[in-house]
């Protein structure tokens, strides 16, 4: 009898170390334990998650989410939106309803909301699509989480999201997921819309949170603070899931699209990219001072979203054109009636040709576009092109 106890006691010690091995593998491994300001938290392998919500993209929201979800388990998610109606009367807002979904309730986190101290504007949200869309797909992924839902201003000044940062650290320590709820380039043709997308992949691989304001994003204080919250929780390697737009989707490469950039921030190194775009135009002074379209009266600051914001609410048939400018690394201006935009790859230059009506500024489109691609090409001692998915873009050996 007493031998058996002390072979019991063996097996027992030696299922504690392996446990306590394993644990501590695992601890390495995911990075499950952080160090902020002295305190140690448990913490997930993702910090944060980036999909759309534009449900043109829904398939490609529900897969990245079913995904990420493999490797993390939250307790709450802060899901993230930007205010597209600008409701309510404050530049950050958050409510503490309870979500009544198709199959299930979606239960705020009272807690860590009344904690927070922001302001509760609860009418701000019931129209807000940016919120919304996300309920179902991030409750089928995530049952058993609680929710803590923002809206974020697009006027929103850095030092304010730099608080909420901070708030959100004390608050959730490592128990929260950070679900950004973001759409891309907008209002650009396919093609324009890819090289501002290489801009906005390049600020997320880098973790290069100044860039996240250049971005042609609907919300770049929510890009801003994602960047943030990633690095804060030292989940520096982003891993895209996704990049598309729905002009590609649609089979329409002249139509105004929204594009789409999904994928989250997990444990590792940071993976940078050196991809570099650029836009040449007209009126096209110097990056503090140019003048968008002959058909303003006034002059706009390129790196200034809001004014830019402005005019598109106000001047609506000229927002296309503004944010055309908006997104890739650099400038230089070129003679009127032509934008060309592209990348700088290894070898060669990837150029995409938007040309414009001299009367309104606008991009042309259908056959007058057709027809001075063509002439541009022909110039260039290239084919003629028909219309197919890119038959705006040129490459040229360096």
């Amino acid at each position: 009898m007493k031998k058996t106890l002390n072979i019991s006691r063996e097996i027992l010690a030696v299922l504690l170390t392996s446990v306590i091995l394993l644990f501590s593998f695992l601890a390495f491994r995911t990075n499950i334990f952080n160090q902020t300001n002295g305190r140690t938290f448990l913490v997930q392998p993702i910090s944060a998650i980036i999909v759309p919500h534009h449900d043109l993209a829904s398939s490609l929201r529900a897969r990245t989410l079913l995904d990420a979800s493999a490797k993390v388990n939250p307790k709450t998610v802060v899901i993230v939106s930007p205010n597209h109606f600008d409701a309510g009367g404050y530049n950050i807002e958050t409510t503490d309803r309870t979500w009544r979904l198709t199959n299930a309730y979606f239960m705020p986190d009272t807690t860590k909301i009344q904690a927070l101290n922001l302001p509760l504007v609860d009418m701000a949200f019931d129209r807000e699509h940016g919120i919304f869309n996300l309920l179902d797909p991030v409750k089928t992924v995530f049952p058993d989480t609680k929710i803590i839902p923002i809206m974020i201003k697009q006027n929103t000044p850095a030092a304010q999201i730099d608080d909420l940062e901070k708030s959100l650290e004390l608050v959730c320590g490592g128990g929260c997921l950070l679900i950004s709820s973001i759409d891309f380039s907008h209002y650009q043709p396919a093609s324009i819309a890819s090289v501002h997308d290489l801009l906005s992949i390049k600020t997320l691989s880098n973790l290069n949170e100044n860039l996240a304001w250049q971005t042609e994003v609907d919300s770049n204080p929510t890009l801003y603070l994602t960047i943030k919250w990633a690095k804060a929780k030292n989940t520096n390697d982003f891993h895209l899931s996704a990049n598309t737009n729905s002009g590609i989707i649609s089979h329409s490469p002249d139509a105004e699209s929204t594009s789409y950039v999904s994928g989250w921030f997990e444990s590792g190194l940071v993976n940078p990219t050196k991809t570099e775009t650029f836009v040449a135009g007209f009126n096209l002074n110097n990056l503090s001072d140019k003048r968008l379209a002959n058909g303003l009266d006034q002059k706009i600051d390129l790196n200034n979203n809001h004014e830019m914001g402005l005019i598109c609410y106000n001047k609506p048939e000229y927002c296309g054109l503004n944010r055309l400018f908006w997104g890739p690394n650099f400038y230089h201006p070129i003679l009127n009636g032509l934008v060309v935009e592209g990348e700088i790859q290894t070898d060669q230059y990837k150029l995409v040709l938007a040309p414009t009506d001299p009367q309104t500024n606008l991009i042309l489109t259908g056959q007058k576009k057709l027809d001075e691609i063509n002439q541009i090409r022909h110039n260039l001692g290239l084919n003629p092109t028909t219309i197919v998915d890119e038959y705006d873009t040129i490459y040229l050996n360096k």
